[in-house]
């Protein structure tokens, strides 16, 4: 079995079993030589390992001690540094059917019985691994749309700028009747509605569907923050530049620095902290 796209995979597992623990990790490292294994008998101690090392699949023993496996889970998606990382739970008790749905229903993506074979344990981790790679990929795609679906606003916009002006000197220079200045001047309500209303809307839509909660989190951090202020987190997120976030939001670049200021006063971070990297989190 080809186990190359997870060499380098780091692997928490989780037992209240001393052997059990050095079996699977025995196992998982004789099959996967380059992977990084880290192992614990608590769920205490696996919450703090998940948040420090983040790994990128977790096997978890059921029935354990104190917390078991259903509430690392809970407590792994309560957190948003660890809710999206996958969990296989491993069980000798609880292997009825319902047990498999009060697993799955809880966030496991998989569910395995107890004694399993080791060549199972090893195709279950490489799917489920595999799936995350793939929607990893999917989000770097849908990353990379949205920003040129930004670049393509910020043309669309300054296009009508261009537009807005040229049609106001036109109607100052030129001799127009009455009814033509009327036509101009709706013409202009309308490039001023596009520029400040659809486009943006637009936008928007798209960056919820890639990152549905990040205006919610915010939010109930700081509630206190404006729509102009959540617009502007949405384009830093997107690590977009100042001139080219002036043309999107269609202010100057100058005003963007002032708003950026402003924003780091609001969310109390100090002047060391990346604003991208600090909004990333949400």
């Amino acid at each position: 079995m080809n186990w190359k796209n997870e060499l380098n995979s780091r692997i928490l597992i989780v037992d209240d079993i001393i052997e059990n623990l050095e079996l699977i990790s025995q196992s998982l490292q004789e099959a996967m030589p380059n992977c990084i294994i880290y192992q614990t008998n608590s769920v205490n101690n696996a919450i703090k390992i998940a948040q420090e090392m983040h790994p990128d699949i977790v096997l978890s023993d059921w029935d354990m001690p104190l917390k078991d496996g259903i509430d690392l889970i809970n407590e792994l998606k309560k957190d948003d540094k660890t809710k999206d990382i996958p969990v296989i739970i491993l069980t000798g008790i609880n292997c009825d059917s319902n047990s498999l749905k009060v697993a799955l229903e809880a966030g496991a993506v998989d569910f395995l019985k107890k004694p399993f074979d080791i060549i199972e344990l090893q195709a279950r981790i490489h799917a489920t691994l595999s799936i995350n790679n793939e929607h990893q990929e999917y989000i770097s795609s849908k990353e990379r749309e949205l920003i040129q679906n930004a670049l393509n606003l910020e043309k669309s916009i300054e296009f009508l700028v261009k537009l807005k002006s040229k049609l106001s000197q036109f109607k100052q220079n030129a001799n127009l009747r009455k009814k033509d200045q009327a036509d101009i001047d709706e013409m202009l309500e309308l490039i001023e509605d596009r520029t400040s209303y659809d486009n943006w809307n637009q936008f928007e839509l798209v960056f919820q569907s890639v990152h549905p909660d990040f205006i919610k989190k915010l939010l109930k951090v700081y509630p206190e923050l404006s729509m102009a202020d959540l617009k502007l987190c949405v384009l830093i997120r997107l690590n977009i530049s100042i001139k080219n976030i002036a043309y999107i939001l269609h202010i100057k670049p100058e005003s963007i620095k002032v708003s950026r200021s402003r924003l780091r006063k609001k969310m109390r971070l100090e002047q060391s902290q990346n604003l991208v990297s600090f909004l990333s989190q949400f």
